[in-house]
């Protein structure tokens, strides 16, 4: 349906765009938009609107477009299932530490007694270890590149 704003009277010119214009404007639009509300019939409108809408086959089709999104994306980015999965998996890891380390930090800072013990429990999580060399195969292949190594 294509609606022109001659239609309801309005025209584009610099005297539109002045505040009492624009004010008397929004006004006839509001008056226009109550008769219209008024003019409804609340049941025919509220029986209308039940009689189209079905929770049943809304939420079939919308969970038939949420398949149809993740095997579009699948195929642009080459994810498939398992790696969404595992991905989602490590996000859902990542915010729950993310908000213990905030808890963790928020009550180290309340006194000089927590800041040590919650410094103990927070290096217990993360804990530093040496990496062994035996545990790797040198490669001879462009070891360095920029000066960083990229190859073991």
């Amino acid at each position: 349906m294509e609606c022109s704003f001659d239609s309801i009277g309005f025209e584009l010119t610099k005297n539109n765009f002045k505040k009492e214009n624009i004010e008397k404007t929004l006004k006839e639009l509001c008056e226009d938009f109550d008769v219209c509300i008024v003019k409804i019939d609340a049941s025919n409108f509220t029986t209308t609107i039940k009689d189209k809408i079905r929770p049943e086959e809304e939420e079939q089709h919308l969970k038939a477009d949420q398949e149809d999104l993740n095997k579009y994306f699948g195929q642009i980015f080459g994810v498939d299932d398992k790696d969404k999965e595992e991905m989602i998996l490590k996000i859902n890891k990542i915010s729950i530490m993310k908000s213990t380390m905030e808890k963790l930090l928020d009550k180290q800072m309340e006194n000089e007694y927590n800041q040590k013990k919650y410094q103990s429990k927070i290096d217990e999580i993360f804990q530093a270890h040496q990496l062994m060399f035996s545990d790797y195969i040198k490669i001879d292949k462009e070891p360095r590149k920029d000066g960083t190594v990229t190859k073991w």
